[in-house]
């Protein structure tokens, strides 16, 4: 009705050896011998910083010179964490003593 074209099935990705296909295999191989890899590769996605992105639009490495001091855009890897003041609320647990 709307005469949309019909896209043929050798652009849908279901093909055997598309790279994503094998990526897909390789990934899935990965957290099969060594679990939680995929969880600390999309961690590390979600928190990645200029500097670690080694593009030199993004971040000056040829002008950095160490001083000892952390520097706000740059690797956090080794600087000392800010802890909150206080733990966060636990949900309460009741505790029944059986006799």
């Amino acid at each position: 009705m709307q005469q949309f074209p019909i896209i043929p099935c050798t652009l849908c990705g279901s093909q055997e050896n598309l790279q994503r296909v094998q990526v897909n295999q390789m990934l899935a191989e990965w957290e099969k011998k060594h679990p939680g890899r995929l969880d600390n590769m999309l961690h590390a996605l979600q928190h990645a910083v200029p500097s670690h992105l080694m593009d030199r639009s993004l971040f000056p490495f040829e002008t950095l010179t160490p001083n000892g001091l952390p520097q706000d855009d740059g690797d956090k890897a080794f600087d000392a964490e800010d802890l909150p003041l206080r733990p966060p609320e636990l949900p309460s647990v009741q505790v029944i003593q059986l006799q």
